[in-house]
């Protein structure tokens, strides 16, 4: 039986040029270290465009999804590398572009800040539930959430010992090669 030793992480560094040199790769594996540290990366990021932005909704939104673009390969790689479909990550990226969407064009914000101007709690919340109790809300809400807890998950598992279909194991060796 092989000894499986397991290199060092990757530090904060390593993971980000990894991830920028590997933006448009889907293919092979990336370590949890490596997914972990773009997460932190990306969050920040987020939050900074989406605050910078705030006034300017349309562009935030565009800046948004490109910020999730850049994002979903290293997810994608991290859930090979423990042994799972990127399928996951794709199902709950179309639902998160389907909300966005149907968010940003559906009039829900216009009519919530109307209402709300006017004062009438009722109202505001008859609205509220007339958009968020829609089909083109609900379904991608209940597809994302069914997608998005398995895929957290994966993430938080440990790289497969041996090469897998998606690769060899970034994180273990055989040890004494």
């Amino acid at each position: 039986m092989k000894n499986y030793v397991a290199k060092p992480q990757v530090g904060f560094t390593e993971a980000i040029q990894k991830n920028f040199s590997n933006l448009t790769n889907f293919t092979g594996r990336a370590r949890r270290s490596e997914f972990w540290w773009n997460v932190l990366v990306w969050f920040i990021l987020s939050i900074t465009v989406s605050f910078a932005l705030s006034s300017l909704p349309a562009i935030n939104t565009v800046c948004g999804i490109i910020i999730m673009m850049c994002f979903l390969a290293v997810t994608a790689r991290r859930l090979q590398d423990s042994g799972h479909s990127a399928i996951w990550v794709y199902i709950n990226f179309i639902c998160v572009i389907a909300l966005t969407l149907y968010l940003q064009f559906s009039g829900v914000q216009e009519d919530l800040l109307a209402v709300q101007q006017s004062g009438d709690p009722d109202k505001t919340l008859q609205i509220a539930l007339s958009y968020f109790m829609s089909p083109l809300y609900l379904i991608p809400v209940t597809i994302g959430t069914i997608t998005g807890i398995p895929t957290v998950i994966f993430c938080f598992m440990d790289s497969v010992f041996v090469a897998n279909k998606y690769g060899e194991s970034p994180k273990y060796v055989i040890e004494g090669e």
